[in-house]
């Protein structure tokens, strides 16, 4: 048998292999464990595989009763980060992701959470 057999075997050994460990419902690997609760290995599934809302909240720049352009500061919009993260994280929800875009919108990410209407109440 010459190099390229032992080759194609070695990678069909592997391959195999590979199979039936992430065939398994239950094992282990250097601590890491893998069950029954959606998690492989200790990481968990973001909202394009697992499910969600994402919610992009934007400031109002003009005054309605003046018409007037208002600006938005950097420590309101930290303050308003901060509110909601308090907010999500009471509702006991696991590993939101809050981030401040650009200088007047807010993202808010809820893994888990495929009620809209629940996301914007929280």
């Amino acid at each position: 048998m010459g190099r390229y057999g032992r080759t194609v075997i070695i990678i069909a050994v592997v391959v195999i292999a590979a199979g039936l460990i992430l065939g398994f419902q239950t094992f282990s690997v250097g601590g890491f464990q893998r069950g029954s609760d959606n998690t492989l290995l200790g990481l968990s599934l973001g909202l394009d595989l697992q499910g969600g809302s994402h919610l992009v909240y934007q400031t109002n720049l003009v005054d309605p009763n003046t018409g007037a352009r208002v600006e938005v500061t950097q420590d309101q919009l930290d303050a308003l980060k901060l509110n909601i993260e308090r907010r999500v994280n009471s509702s006991g929800l696991g590993e939101p992701i809050i981030q401040i875009l650009g200088t007047d919108r807010l993202l808010v990410q809820l893994p888990g959470l495929d009620d809209p209407a629940r996301a914007k109440r929280i």
